[in-house]
C-alpha cells in the first residue's frame, strides 16, 4: 500500500507547477462549491502558514490549519486601492474605480502544463437519466371546463410516451456520425476498480434497454 501511494504521488506531482509560496502569502484554494460537491471553485483568500515538503503547504482557513497540495493552490493578487474602495464601500465609487462583480469558475486540465481559467455565473449541471416525470405530472389550466379537461387528459394519455423527462429513441429521424475510418476499434480487456463495476453494469444494462448497438470497443469513460 505504501509503495502504491508513493507511485500515485509521483505521477500526481508530475503535473504540478513550480509554485513557490512564502509564509504569510495570500492564496486561493480549489474547493468544492457549497451547492454541489462535484463542482470546484477557487475560494479565499487564505494565509499560508508553513511549507510541508516540496509541494505541500499548510493553510490557515478560518482559524484551522489544513494541508493542501500545490495543485490546489493559486497565488492571490490583491486589487488596487481604488478597486478596494469600490468593493468595501470605504469611498464613493467613481467611473475609474467601479468594477463589475462576477463569479469565477476554474477549469483545469491536470494532464497539460497550463491551467485555463474562465469566468461564468455557474457550471452547467446535467440532469439525471432516471424517469421522474410522467403524464400524471402534466399541469392543466384551471380555466378549462370539465369536458375540455377530460378531452385533454384523453389526448395526453394517448401520447403518454412523450410526456417524460427521460430521453427516448426517435423514429422520425436518424443521426449519423461520420468516422474517420470504418475499421472497428478493439482494445484488450483491462481491470476496472471494484467500486465502479456495479455502476458500469447498470449503464450497460440501460444501453441494452435503449437498443444501443455498435462494433466499436474502446476505452470506457464513466461520468460522475
Amino acid at each position: 500500500m505504501e509503495k502504491a501511494q508513493g507511485w500515485q504521488k509521483h505521477y500526481y506531482d508530475r503535473t504540478t507547477k513550480r509554485r513557490k509560496l512564502s509564509v504569510g502569502e495570500k492564496v486561493l484554494v480549489l474547493l468544492p462549491t457549497d451547492s454541489n460537491k462535484l463542482l470546484m471553485q477557487w475560494k479565499g483568500p487564505f494565509e499560508t502558514v508553513a511549507t510541508v515538503g516540496i509541494n505541500d503547504y499548510r493553510i490557515n482557513m478560518r482559524g484551522k490549519e489544513k494541508p493542501f497540495h500545490a495543485n490546489l493552490l493559486k497565488g492571490y493578487i490583491a486589487r488596487d486601492h481604488d478597486a478596494s474602495q469600490a468593493t468595501t464601500g470605504e469611498g464613493p465609487p467613481t467611473s475609474s474605480s467601479a468594477i463589475p462583480a462576477a463569479s469565477v469558475t476554474v477549469i483545469e486540465d491536470l494532464e497539460g502544463e497550463h491551467f485555463n481559467d474562465s469566468d461564468c455565473e455557474a457550471l452547467l449541471e446535467l440532469g439525471g437519466w432516471g424517469c421522474d416525470e410522467t403524464v400524471n405530472d402534466v399541469k392543466y389550466s384551471d380555466e378549462l371546463t370539465l369536458d375540455q379537461r377530460r378531452q385533454l387528459e384523453e389526448v395526453a394519455l394517448m401520447y403518454s410516451s412523450i410526456f417524460s423527462d427521460r430521453p427516448r429513441t426517435a423514429s422520425t429521424a436518424e443521426h449519423c456520425i461520420k468516422l474517420t475510418s470504418s475499421t472497428p476499434v478493439h482494445q484488450r480487456p483491462y481491470p476496472m476498480p471494484y467500486g465502479m463495476r456495479q455502476t458500469l453494469r447498470d449503464e450497460l444494462r440501460e444501453m441494452e434497454d435503449r437498443e444501443s448497438s455498435g462494433r466499436v470497443i474502446s476505452l470506457t469513460l464513466l461520468l460522475w
